[in-house]
Formats: C-alpha cells, structure tokens, sequence
C-alpha cells in the first residue's frame, strides 16, 4: 500500500539520519552471495535461506542477514580503512521463516556494525570497549525516542557492560557522597542481571536527581544527561 511505503521510507529516513549523525556510513553489500560463505558464517540460517543456482551451476542464496556480508565487506575491501570502522544499513533480507504464521519473506533489516573497538594490532582498554557497547546502546535509545516508542524493555546479558555501569556509579558515590555499589556487587556476583537492571534503575534516577541539583558541569552529569 501507497501509505504503508511513505510510513516506511519516514521511518527509513528517520534511522539513517541519527545513524550518519553518529558517523556511521551507509553501506549496501549485494543480494546474492555464496551459500558456501554462509554455510561457514552463519549455518543457522542455511534452512531458511532461499536457493538459486547461477548458469555456472554454482549455489548462491538471497541473503537472509546483513551482519555477516558487512563484515566481509570490513575484512575485504575495507580492511585498510581506520578503526574503529562504523557501518550503518537499511535494507531488505529474504528468509523463508518457519516460526511466522503469515511467512514473511521479505523482512526489512536496519542497524549499525561498530567493527575494531578489539582490534589486535591496537591496545584499547575496557573503557573503551564499553564505550563501544555504550554508544550502540544511546544510539539505540535515541532511535526509540525519536520514533516515540515509550514502553519497550531492552535486555543485555554482557556482563562487562554492566561492570562498567558499577564503575560510573562507583564514581557517582565518590562525588556525590552516595551508597550505591553494594547492592550492584551482590546481584552481580549471583547473576541476577533481572535485579541488576532493576537496582541500576533505581540508582540512575537518584543519580539524574542529585546530578541536576549540582550547578558545577561535570563529566557524569553529562553522562547522566544523555540517558
């Protein structure tokens, strides 16, 4: 339908313009690739995956995801480009989807590939690693925000980035004089990460509420701003 494409292309134009405001460029990588190279790469879509044989009688396959071409393409063609290399995309994969009752086959795909924040050539810190998961998690809420999206639950099941959200309050509690850290180290330690998120809730909006008193700028309170 007409109204279903505008609402598409909005919502297209919408993604990409906080990916680029992020620095991430767009990238398009092709329909068809080898069904060998996603056999090896991601094997768990090969029952999905729709089939086609080329004149050489080669096994090619529409791609049914996006992350393992662009990291190709990373690896390939970009490989002597800086890191860390920030991709983003809005593009149509193809699966025939067993668990869907209506089968879509044709499923729009939209994201970014944040690629080298470990690459081995280089040192980076854990800081800088989790500023990485960081950043995809604010691009992430600015896109919900923008879209108007207000009751949704994002799940995160990577325990270094819950270990550096304890760092920040660490040094939320050295600034502001607040006991926060004890509660996180317990929960953590028994990886009740349901608690965790629930406690480190409770704790950003004591933080938000004490930081926004301070008149001083501080890098926390920006911190706590962007969230």
């Amino acid at each position: 339908m007409p109204t279903d494409l505008i609402k598409q292309e909005k919502l297209r134009h919408i993604l990409m313009n906080i990916f680029q405001s992020w620095g991430y460029q767009p990238v398009l990588p092709p329909t068809l690739e080898s069904l060998e190279a996603l056999d090896k790469g991601r094997p768990q879509f090969i029952k999905e995956t729709f089939k086609v044989i080329d004149r050489d009688s080669r096994l090619l396959a529409l791609r049914p995801d996006l992350t393992l071409p662009i990291a190709r393409l990373a690896a390939t063609r970009l490989s002597s480009v800086e890191r860390p290399l920030r991709l983003c995309y809005t593009a149509k994969v193809f699966r025939q989807n067993l668990h869907l009752a209506d089968e879509r086959r044709e499923i729009y795909q939209a994201g970014i590939e944040l690629i080298g924040c470990k690459d081995p050539k280089k040192t980076y810190t854990p800081e800088q690693t989790n500023k990485a998961n960081l950043e995809c998690l604010s691009i992430l809420l600015q896109i919900l925000d923008e879209v108007g999206i207000r009751d949704y639950k994002i799940v995160l099941s990577h325990t270094d980035l819950w270990k550096y959200a304890g760092e920040i309050f660490h040094r939320v509690e050295e600034q502001l004089e607040m006991d926060l850290s004890a509660e996180f180290d317990t929960l953590l330690q028994k990886g009740d990460f349901i608690e965790y998120t629930k406690a480190v809730v409770r704790a950003e909006e004591r933080c938000a509420k004490q930081l926004k008193a301070q008149e001083a700028p501080s890098e926390l309170k920006a911190i706590f701003e962007k969230t």
